[in-house]
């Protein structure tokens, strides 16, 4: 069978319906100069993806409603049977393609669908009742920011996947009990543990609280804190205390996860929102078929390119790309921009645009209102307060991101 597509500016708008039903030919009608570029691009993405759909240009200058009614009424015959893709495209090309349908329905096997991202599916639309006759698209992240013309360039998710979620989430009880002051215990963590010279990966760590403290404003009050999140982490069991005297502590990390958890200010916060994207569902079935953490983003598709950005989380509800973006803290104009323009450029015009937020502030010459306000004209939606979400919270979070 053959799909014919009119050739749209939305790079998804011409392909998904293709990834759904396979067709073996994609002909995309539209100018030359849309033309020469983009057969290129999809013919790539196909073949990368192993996909057998062949790719062929259809050229049309017609600026006449009759000229391109005929123009597509060769095309069904030449091609059929055939399907007409109407999801997007020249408004004068569906149009006329319409048009061709109707006169030629009745003597060539020709059908008119499209692809319904809402329902994530492809819909018959010329007869009485809307019929599915494909299946939901499911793009990973690598994928969907392909068709974009982009590349990833790295994801965190090898030094995570391979941990249980409930390690993060006894850090998540501890943190999200006084978020306003979990970056402060974190940065008296990692200062102690880097002036015992314990930057690396090791997972037991040895540390003298009264080494020298020098850059520290208060070092008593900076061993007490450091005293008091050692304790945390051990009734959370995510670290054992092998020993502790006399202001000499000797501990060990469950796993590589913890540690790498604790390195970074943000870092529990990402990791607690990968895990609960990828365990989230409704009506029994998970919500995202993709899941990346520390997704690194080059516009170009080239990683060699100069512009790179850096999205905390993507997940992937079929076709559709969700960017996250996490902070612990200020979140100011510049952020929501950032989050918005790669959105944007990388995930489309379907693309769901999320801040999540803990002790959130915003910056000194702007209410919390007005940064929320600000989040909402964009298009982002904004949850301020996640540290106050339960399990459920989450799966409701990510529920209404989707509607």
């Amino acid at each position: 069978m053959t799909l014919i597509e009119s050739f749209d500016s939305s790079p998804l708008q011409n392909i998904a319906e293709c990834l759904a039903i396979v067709p073996e030919k994609l002909i995309l009608v539209g100018s030359k100069a849309q033309l020469d570029g983009g057969i290129k691009h999809y013919e790539k993405l196909l073949q990368d993806w192993k996909l057998p759909t062949k790719v062929a240009a259809h050229p049309m200058e017609s600026t006449t409603f009759a000229d391109v009614r005929r123009e597509f009424e060769q095309l069904i015959q030449n091609n059929a049977p055939c399907a007409i893709d109407v999801f997007g495209g020249n408004e004068l090309h569906l149009a006329a393609a319409g048009a061709a349908f109707d006169k030629l329905k009745e003597r060539c096997p020709v059908t008119l669908q499209k692809m319904d991202m809402q329902q994530g599916a492809v819909v018959r639309v010329d007869g009485q009742q809307p019929i599915v006759v494909g299946k939901k698209p499911r793009l990973t992240v690598q994928q969907s920011v392909e068709i974009y013309g982009g590349k990833v360039c790295s994801v965190g998710n090898q030094a995570v996947e391979q941990y249980d979620s409930q390690d993060i989430r006894a850090l998540w009880e501890i943190a999200g009990k006084d978020p306003g002051s979990w970056n402060k215990k974190l940065h008296t963590l990692n200062f102690f543990e880097g002036r015992n010279n314990q930057h690396g990966n090791d997972l037991t760590v040895e540390v003298d609280v009264y080494c020298d403290c020098g850059g520290l404003e208060d070092p008593a009050e900076s061993r007490e804190i450091f005293r008091q999140t050692i304790d945390q982490l051990k009734q959370g069991r995510v670290i054992t205390v092998q020993e502790s005297r006399n202001g000499y502590y000797r501990y060990r990390y469950k796993n590589q996860l913890v540690r790498t958890a604790l390195k970074k200010e943000g870092n529990v916060l990402e990791y607690k929102t990968f895990f609960e994207a990828r365990e989230s569902t409704a009506d029994g079935k998970l919500l995202f078929n993709d899941c990346a953490i520390g997704v690194m983003l080059d516009w170009n598709g080239d990683a060699e390119g100069q512009t790179h950005n850096e999205i905390d989380v993507v997940a992937m509800h079929g076709a559709v790309p969700v960017f996250i973006s996490c902070k612990n803290g200020t979140i100011d104009d510049e952020e929501l921009y950032k989050l918005n323009s790669v959105a944007l450029k990388l995930g489309g015009e379907f693309v769901k645009k999320v801040l999540i937020a803990t002790d959130f502030e915003p910056p000194k010459e702007k209410t919390k209102q007005a940064v929320i306000q600000r989040a909402k004209d964009m298009g982002v939606v904004f949850e301020p307060d996640a540290a106050q979400l339960s399990t459920e919270g989450w799966n409701q979070l990510f529920q209404k991101i989707l509607k």
